[in-house]
């Protein structure tokens, strides 16, 4: 049922203007989620 898949991804997710076959694999924001992961580190550290 790939067309469901499909009208879902369509209605969820808004990463580009592509179908979901055809589309790219999202890109990760790994120096976003480093520096969230230090502060909770550091949080913890704390404890």
């Amino acid at each position: 049922m790939p067309f469901v898949t499909s009208e879902i991804y369509d209605k969820l997710v808004n990463y580009d203007s592509k179908e979901l076959m055809v589309s790219d694999w999202p890109k990760a924001k790994v120096e976003e989620e480093r520096e969230k992961l230090k502060k909770y580190q550091d949080m913890l550290d704390k404890i």
